[in-house]
């Protein structure tokens, strides 16, 4: 249901309603296709939001035939990332811890960071950071990690 052009759903459910005995004969299928497609059915966890579009279609017998041609794919299962590699102070870190800290928060979009892990790390680990109160200079260092990131390194980073 989820993918199906609107053609498709038309010509399904007057299939559906043409059958003899048919739970859906009182259906328009016109009225009831275009609501189905102006619906975001992307979102659909299941086929029981095409009763909440008042097209038509309720619980019941109605419901059961629809449930005869429509299905909605079963949702992709995203796998859970690794866990967080160990906390490190960013001011005793080597350029590659940084990096892999940096690349797995960029992999994974952890709290959707996304950065160019080679690049920063490169700046990062050339910056002077002795005098460092918190890791919000980094922000400063024009590497692609805004305030809004700091956030997120400090789950793997510390002074």
């Amino acid at each position: 249901m989820s993918i199906a052009s609107r053609d498709t759903i038309l010509a399904a459910l007057r299939y559906l309603i043409s059958e003899p005995g048919s739970a859906l004969k009182g259906v328009d299928p016109i009225i009831a296709t275009n609501k189905i497609v102006a619906a975001d059915r992307n979102k659909w966890s299941d086929l029981n939001s095409i009763i909440s579009l008042k097209c038509g279609i309720t619980k019941g017998k109605k419901f059961d035939a629809i449930k005869k041609v429509f299905s909605l794919p079963l949702p992709v299962q995203i796998p859970q990332p690794p866990p967080l590699p160990e906390m490190i102070s960013i001011q005793r870190a080597s350029r590659d811890e940084i990096f892999a800290r940096l690349s797995y928060l960029s992999k994974y979009k952890i709290d959707e960071f996304e950065v160019d892990a080679e690049q920063a790390s490169d700046i990062i680990f050339s910056e002077s950071k002795g005098k460092w109160k918190s890791l919000n200079p980094i922000s400063k260092l024009e590497c692609g990690i805004d305030t809004a990131k700091i956030k997120t390194l400090k789950k793997v980073f510390s002074l």
